[in-house]
């Protein structure tokens, strides 16, 4: 898949301040912020685009000079790998 440059408008994970946040929160978010560091390029911008900027499919296959279908198997994968991480992180923390 070939990437347009139209992802200078994904915002930053550094526009929340952390010490704004409890403490268990802190922790919560920068593992949020690793998880979402361990996908490839694709896989992030996926999630951000349609999560964040609520673009459509159609507009992410556009981004991504694809079709639909594999922005949707794409989108799909990421949010099981990011659901699997944190799933993980709440067994180990009871």
């Amino acid at each position: 898949m070939k990437m347009s440059r139209g992802l200078d408008a994904v915002p930053s994970s550094d526009e929340v301040n952390l010490e704004d946040l409890k403490p268990g929160e802190r922790n919560v978010l920068v593992y949020v912020r690793r998880v979402l560091q361990s996908l490839s390029f694709e896989a992030k911008a996926a999630v951000l685009l349609r999560d964040q900027l609520n673009l459509s499919y159609r507009e992410m296959a556009t981004i991504f000079q694809t079709t639909q279908g594999k922005i949707r198997n794409l989108t799909l994968q990421a949010r099981k790998e990011i659901r699997t991480h944190l799933q993980e992180v709440l067994r180990d923390a009871r």
